[in-house]
């Protein structure tokens, strides 16, 4: 009975500490936010340290998800479910796009119209270590000056010609 006790009793304390201590730990953190634009609908904020344009890791953090720390602009990130949209950003903003991909199909998402539009990335992301894996192909751009820029990107074998088209990613952009 006695060790029943002696175990309560450090249960209620360990909580007790945790409860007061914990969440002064978390308001303490302070991080830097920068915006980040999800499409046309929704907002998110991504933590990176002011840093990030001369720190290496912050770098390869961007790097790894498509973005380049080339400016504190908006970065616009658009996939299939944008297509045919109208969307508007400021000038001299990132414009991502991330299109699903296969390219051992002989399938690849190339460039067909860019409008203007400065092309400053074209990666590929791999979704697994399988021989033939699918991923994600991420092209990158900046909206240079006021303007409207329509952005075509089609899915196809090059080789077999406009016959092959398989899909198509379309989008208007609007700079203010």
């Amino acid at each position: 009975m006695t060790l029943a006790i002696v175990l309560t009793l450090t249960i209620v304390l360990t909580l007790a500490i945790v409860r007061e201590y914990l969440p002064a730990f978390f308001r303490s953190r302070k991080t830097e936010s920068h915006p980040v634009q999800i499409g046309s609908v929704s907002m998110r904020d991504v933590n990176l340290e002011e840093s990030a344009k001369t720190d290496v890791s912050a770098a390869v953090f961007l790097e790894n998800r498509g973005m380049k720390p080339l400016s504190e602009k908006f970065a616009m990130i658009l996939n299939e479910q944008d297509k045919g949209r109208t969307l508007e950003v400021e000038a001299q903003s990132l414009i991502n796009v991330r299109l699903n991909e296969n390219p051992t199909t002989g399938y690849r998402w190339e460039i067909e119209t860019a409008g203007g539009l400065e092309m400053v990335g074209d990666s590929f992301e791999k979704t697994g270590d399988a021989i033939g894996a699918a991923g994600v192909r991420v092209f990158q751009f900046r909206a240079p000056g006021t303007g409207s820029y329509k952005l075509s990107i089609k899915n196809w074998r090059d080789w077999e010609g406009e016959g092959s088209i398989i899909d198509l990613f379309y989008v208007t952009i609007l700079v203010k």
